[in-house]
């Protein structure tokens, strides 16, 4: 409101600027004291509006950039890492420590999301994870998520004594679609790629999964079908509750078989 305020009160300060200057000259600054107030009340005007956008944290919005690469393309920056996506808002040009700001906001805003709307598991998640705990098989958690979102969420869920790993994009050097993360959790685990699978529901997770070595489990969530077969999911499910863990397992060790390890 006080930009709609400053913006009506310019239009009115310029049209009559114009009038009196072609009334009575350009002296009419000297003449007239009040017209001298009313262009300080602009600048204080314009001033409330910068301090209100910096409270908000808008104040690095005019740096951003249009990327080129994601015209035509929505999907665009779903398929990179949130700091690659800032890296490439922000032209390349950006501190570490700003980069992390921005980051950590975002994440923040996510978090208090979730916390306001809750969280629930999808169909069969819990079922899957007793299974494949009770059958010895080690489990880890590979996101793009900040360490502390995936923390929160993991025990809002009451899931977190599953994993015995959890690697999100701080661990590691490039997130999501680039493998980094599954590699580290794999090495996390101390187990070998093809001894490994992972369940993702989006193509970036999917891509970087397998650019990992692992076979993948790809699950119709948010994203469609035929996103994931695509991206070259190696067996698609409709919901999590088609699976069970002595299938994962079989799937597992298809792989094993396959490469003769």
């Amino acid at each position: 409101w006080l930009r709609r305020i400053y913006l009506g009160a310019a239009v009115l300060f310029a049209l009559t600027f114009l009038v009196e200057a072609w009334r009575g000259g350009l002296d009419l600054f000297v003449q007239r004291p009040l017209f001298v107030l009313f262009a300080l009340v602009l600048i204080f005007l314009e001033t409330l509006v910068r301090l209100g956008r910096v409270a908000r944290g808008d104040h690095t919005a005019p740096m951003l950039r249009a990327s080129p690469r994601a015209d035509g393309d929505p999907d665009h920056f779903l398929r990179r890492s949130t700091r690659d996506n800032f890296r490439e808002l922000f032209g390349g040009k950006i501190a570490d420590a700003e980069l992390e700001h921005h980051v950590a906001r975002q994440a923040n805003m996510g978090n208090a999301k979730m916390r306001a709307h809750g969280v629930e598991l999808h169909d069969g998640i819990a079922v899957l994870l007793h299974g494949l705990k009770q059958r010895g098989v080690k489990l880890a958690v590979a996101t793009a998520a900040e360490r502390s979102n995936a923390e929160w969420t993991l025990n809002a869920l009451g899931i977190r004594e599953f994993f015995d790993a959890i690697v999100t994009d701080q661990d590691v050097e490039n997130g999501k679609p680039a493998p980094d993360v599954y590699r580290e959790a794999v090495r996390r685990l101390g187990l070998a790629a093809n001894n490994c699978a992972a369940m993702e529901d989006s193509a970036t997770g999917i891509r970087a999964a397998q650019g990992a070595g692992l076979r993948v489990i790809g699950v119709v969530t948010t994203h469609a079908r035929i996103e994931l077969e695509q991206a070259g999911a190696d067996w698609i499910v409709n919901s999590a509750s088609e699976l069970d863990a002595d299938a994962v397992i079989r799937f597992i060790e298809k792989e094993r078989l396959e490469t003769g390890d």
